[in-house]
Parts: C-alpha cells; sequence; structure tokens
C-alpha cells in the first residue's frame, strides 16, 4: 500500500496529504496506473531465519549460477537473487496497466511464452498458481480453482499452510495423474481497477486518520496474502471473512470490515501454471538448495545475454549433490575433509578463503565469510560457521577491553536454532540444543549474556545474547570455536570476560558494501 501511494504521489506530485475519502481523485488514480507496469517485489524484514545474509537482504543475497574454473563469473560481479527474479518479468508479457507484486523471497520461473496466451483472463485481481504436491501445498498458500476453460480460473476459496487431508478435500486439480493442489507462488497481477479499490481502502478513516497514515505510522500492519486475497474471495459476507481469517490475522474487526467492503466485489481469478519451478529460499537450508536448482535447471540472470557475448548462462551445478557448493570463494585455497557416506545434505561455501576444516561425514554445513580458519575437530552434522569483519567499536559485554577497528567474529550457529522470538524459554534452540541446557552445560547464567534486563528475564530471543567473541588469530578461532559444540573445552571465565556480539550486533554493524568487496577480491 505505501509504495503504490509513495509512487503515486511522486510522479503526480501531488503532496503527502491529498489521500483521503473526499478528495481522492478517481479517475486520476485510475488515468495514472492505466499507462504504468508496475513490479512491486516484497522483501522486507529482517531474514532472520537466514542469520548469514541479513546485511544483503532477501534480494541480494549470493547464488550459484556460474561456470568453474577459467570461465567462472566472467561478469566479475556475484549473481544474487534479484538477476533471476528480473528474468522472468523481463520475459513476461505485459497487459498495459498491470501491477504485479511478488515475494523476494522465492524464485518463480516459467514458460511465459507457452502459457500466457492471447485468452489470458486476469480479472481485477490473478494469482499465479503451479501444480504442486499436497505436502508441498501445507507449507504455502493453496487456490481452489472453480470450473472454466482456462488458462484462468475463477478462485473459489484460498488456503493458508492447511493440513494435506484439507487439500485433498477442498483443493485437488482436475485432469492431473497425481494427487495434486495449485501453489500459490507469490505471484499476483492486479488490474487499475484494483489499484483505485486499493487506495479508497488506504483513503477509509479509522481512528480519526486513514488507513495509509496508520500504516505509513506502523500503527497497523496487514499481510496481503492472507487479508488482502481472501477478501477478494467471492460470495462471503464479512462475518465469514472475519471468520476465515480469525486466528491469522491481527486487524481490529473495523478494518476487516473496511477490507472487505472496497476489496470484496473485485473478480479474483487464477492462473495453473504447468511446469514451473518454485524456488523457496527462506531458511538457511532452503537457500543452497535453492541455488542447486538453479544451476541443474539452467536458469538464467536478466543479463545473461549479454555477458561477453554469450547466448546462454551454462551454470554448472557440482559433480554430485554431496559435493561443497563453493560460491566466491577462492577454491584452490579451501580444504574440506569429509568421509563418504550415503547423506544428500549440502555443504554450502560462499565468501571464504584459506580454510581447514573437518565436516561430519553426514549432515548440512553451511560455511560463510571465512578467512584463515583452520578446525581439527569435526565440524558436527547441521553446524553453521558466519565469519564477520566489523569495523566499528562496541556492541559488546561490558567486561574485557575494547575491540579493535576491525573485529573479526565467527558466529556459530544450527541450522535448526530458533533466531526469531519464540512464546517460552524453553522453545529457544542454540546449537542444536535447549539454550538453557548450553548455558548450564558451560556453567553461564542468562546475565551473562542478555545484557538488557527485560531480555534477561524473558528469555525468549536468541537473536540478542551476546554469544560470540571476537578474536585476533587463526589459533585463538581453532580453540574457541569447538566450546560451541563440545562443552568440556569451553573456557567460560574468557567467555564471560571477552568483548560479545549478538547476531543484532553483528548484522547491525556489518556492511553489505565491505561484503562485496571482499567478494570481488576473492573471485578476481
Amino acid at each position: 500500500m505505501v509504495a503504490l501511494f509513495e509512487l503515486y504521489q511522486q510522479e503526480q506530485q501531488r503532496q503527502a496529504t491529498a489521500l483521503s475519502e473526499d478528495a481522492l481523485d478517481e479517475e486520476g488514480i485510475l488515468a495514472f496506473f492505466s499507462k504504468q507496469r508496475v513490479l512491486l517485489l516484497h522483501a522486507g524484514g529482517e531474514s532472520r531465519r537466514l542469520p548469514c545474509y541479513v546485511p544483503e537482504g532477501k534480494l541480494f543475497g549470493p547464488l550459484a549460477s556460474a561456470q568453474r574454473g577459467a570461465t567462472a563469473c566472467r561478469t566479475n560481479c556475484p549473481v544474487v537473487v534479484l538477476d533471476f527474479l528480473l528474468s522472468l518479468y523481463f520475459r513476461y508479457p505485459w497487459a498495459d496497466g498491470e501491477v504485479i507484486l511478488a515475494s523476494g523471497d522465492v524464485i518463480v520461473d516459467f514458460d511465459v511464452a507457452g502459457q500466457l496466451r492471447e485468452n489470458f483472463r486476469r480479472g481485477s485481481i490473478c494469482g499465479f498458481g503451479k501444480v504442486a504436491s499436497l505436502e508441498q501445498g501445507s507449507r504455502h498458500g493453496v487456490f481452489a480453482f472453480g470450473d472454466d476453460q482456462g488458462p484462468t480460473y475463477p478462485v473459489e476459496d484460498f488456503y493458508q499452510k492447511s493440513p494435506v487431508e484439507k487439500l485433498r478435500k477442498e483443493c485437488l486439480v482436475p485432469g492431473v495423474l497425481e494427487e495434486s493442489c495449485a501453489l500459490d507462488t507469490g505471484i499476483f497481477a492486479m488490474s487499475p481497477e484494483w489499484c483505485l479499490a486499493f487506495f479508497k481502502l488506504g483513503a477509509a478513516q479509522h481512528d480519526g486518520k486513514t488507513l495509509i497514515k496508520a500504516v505509513q505510522a506502523s500503527d497497523i500492519y496487514f499481510d496481503f496474502y492472507v487479508e488482502v486475497v481472501m477478501a477478494s474471495l467471492p460470495g462471503q459476507t464479512r462475518e465469514q471473512f472475519a471468520n476465515r481469517v480469525s486466528g491469522i490475522s491481527k486487524l481490529p474487526a473495523a478494518i476487516l470490515d473496511l477490507m472487505h467492503e472496497h476489496l470484496g466485489s473485485l473478480e479474483l481469478r487464477g492462473a495453473l501454471m504447468q511446469d514451473c519451478a518454485f524456488l523457496h529460499f527462506g531458511t538457511l537450508k532452503e537457500f543452497p538448495a535453492a541455488s542447486l536448482q538453479i544451476c541443474e535447471l539452467g536458469l538464467q540472470p536478466f543479463y545473461s545475454h549479454l555477458v561477453e557475448g554469450r547466448s546462454d548462462w551454462n551454470p554448472v551445478p557440482p559433480a554430485k549433490r554431496i559435493d561443497p557448493m563453493i560460491v566466491n570463494s577462492q577454491a584452490h585455497t579451501l580444504h574440506l575433509r569429509k568421509e563418504a557416506s550415503d547423506s544428500t545434505e549440502m555443504v554450502w561455501v560462499e565468501m571464504c578463503a584459506d580454510l581447514q576444516i573437518t565436516l561430519s561425514p553426514s549432515g548440512f554445513h553451511l560455511l560463510v565469510g571465512l578467512e584463515d580458519v583452520k578446525l581439527e575437530r569435526p565440524l558436527p552434522e547441521g553446524f553453521c560457521l558466519d565469519g564477520r569483519f566489523i569495523q566499528k567499536a562496541g556492541a559488546g559485554s561490558t567486561a574485557g577491553s575494547t575491540p579493535s577497528e576491525t573485529s573479526y567474529i565467527v558466529a556459530v550457529y544450527a541450522a535448526a536454532d530458533t533466531f526469531k522470538k519464540v512464546k517460552h524459554p524453553e522453545d529457544v534452540l542454540f546449537c542444536g540444543i535447549p539454550f538453557h541446557s548450553w548455558l548450564q552445560q558451560r556453567r553461564l547464567r542468562v546475565e551473562h549474556v542478555w545484557s538488557n534486563a527485560q531480555e534477561a528475564a524473558s528469555c525468549t530471543e536468541l537473536w540478542t545474547a551476546k554469544l560470540f567473541l571476537a578474536t585476533t588469530s587463526a589459533a585463538s578461532l581453532a580453540e574457541l570455536l569447538p566450546g560451541y559444540w563440545d562443552a568440556s573445552c569451553f573456557r567460560s571465565d574468557d567467555f564471560i570476560a571477552h568483548v560479545r556480539f549478538s547476531l543484532e550486533d553483528l548484522n547491525r554493524l556489518d556492511s553489505a558494501l565491505n561484503r562485496d568487496i571482499r567478494r570481488h577480491r576473492l573471485i578476481s
């Protein structure tokens, strides 16, 4: 809502106070959006479930997609998520006056020329679905389509993270041999009429201010894929809409009524894409898996045809799925020892140089931002090492010396850890085990890792716990890091006395620009 409003205000050079029910220029809004082709990528938030790439943000997370050896990274520029997102929309057959909203943590790719034909009826708002298993659909949004001749269908219902049995009963895709559903890819196309209705909703008054003002002031939050899409479902009363989003939406009933009033009469349709790539990368394990799939599917960044005259990108995946994926690194300086196993879990290595690390024979591993790290003790299954160069003083605990101008910190965590705040202290996981057990095994108290009294009292937000020490040498790292997974070699007194950082500190003090400079140095 804010992005569309700001676009309209800036392009029309209107005052920010112009949007109100009395002063809404409906003809002007329709005329403006009828001439536009707008792409909105929803990529906000801290991305806590992917802590190693918070400085870059979702859209600029680095992916593995270039050839190896002498042909690797001919652009001398790391390939990022946005490059593949834009690839679809440069090929997309835009209609005049079309606004497309897409999720920034999903790469979607399909044959636009073969599937978006001339009779592609979008309606007021059109969602894009893909044929998926019921099990995959239970983790995402799913459309229930009505009868029609296609290629788009009326949407009769929309389910968010519903059980498999519910999807089997309500959402099976007809004409498909195996039980399948229409999984929401996160892409929605909206017409100028929809934009006008959305602006009317933004101009509606609640508690003495317009909804757009309330959103801008962070007084209210809403989820497009929950409240907005479900408000557009046909034939439902206000009460049915309120009941549908009960337990999901945090909006008061009065605002839900306004959503139903302004969006409930719009035509909601859905398209079903065959052979559609849907690569979700919102978590530590999903990110490397999506990158591997990009290589295996041969997906191309939008500028691939411009790279040294090549007409194809021809990405090369690892020889085997269990081989490390080495990205933006000095591969010849990486010595990763791992015993052969039948595990299909991945090893992701990015922005690294001068490593001698023994990995567990099975299980997922992630190594990012490491330089001059030598570990003889095997890195346990599921563990991640996240190296940071922090060029500012501060953020440490009160004890110990002040860190140097450039401090080197390696954060240690497991893929299953709870990076988001949880309800109960016993639900917090760190290094793959309950946090209270991790502390107890190392003779630590919550006051040692949370300087804020309120956080120490609640013990529910791992993100702010000061757990990671600045180091000065490879030798000190070799002694320090194993203590995170082996309590017998953990030095409690040194930990308490040392300057420490939380994940919040590291991501606040780290620099996406400096990280990109390091990548350029490593691949050039």
